[in-house]
């Protein structure tokens, strides 16, 4: 028969086994939940119509080459 000792030995390892276990969960439902934090911050962003608007006027430019689009859009001289 195991005496006290070897008993509680065995369940403090399994018991930091089970705490090591759990936090590796805890830790990838974390970075998951941010991930889609992220997502979902970009969504808004992106989605916004201020964000479609600015995206219209830069697809709408017409230019042949930098020197071109600093002519018509920017401060070349």
């Amino acid at each position: 028969m195991a005496d006290i000792q070897t008993v509680s030995i065995v369940i403090a390892a399994t018991s930091v086994v089970a705490g090591v276990v759990y936090y590796a969960f805890q830790l990838r439902h974390s970075i998951k939940a941010r991930q889609m934090d992220l997502l979902m911050r970009l969504y808004l962003t992106w989605g916004s119509e201020d964000m479609k608007k600015a995206l219209q006027d830069v697809f709408a430019t017409e230019f042949k080459d930098y020197d071109d689009f600093m002519k018509k859009y920017g401060l070349a001289s």
